[in-house]
């Protein structure tokens, strides 16, 4: 469901293997030249998915301060309008 007007469905990622996962956690440790324990590169993708949801909360917030700007000049243009008749 959209937010605002005719804003199309958000398409949701449902591809998550845990196999898969485990093998990039496996690639990340043997290519990476730095004795990582699994612990460690599991560690780093955490950090790394707490800065995508940071930024894609930031990003939300500019989102919803530019729509609330729409619906207050929306808002401002009722009352003008109210004002004038």
């Amino acid at each position: 469901m959209g937010t605002l007007f005719d804003q199309p469905e958000r398409k949701w990622l449902n591809d998550f293997n845990i196999y898969g996962e485990l093998d990039a956690i496996e690639i990340i440790m043997n290519k990476s030249h730095l004795d990582l324990t699994f612990s460690d590169v599991v560690s780093f993708l955490t950090m790394l998915e707490l800065k995508r949801r940071n930024n894609l909360y930031v990003h939300n917030g500019d989102i919803f301060d530019e729509q609330m700007h729409g619906i207050g000049e929306i808002l401002e243009r009722i009352e003008n309008a109210i004002k004038n008749k």
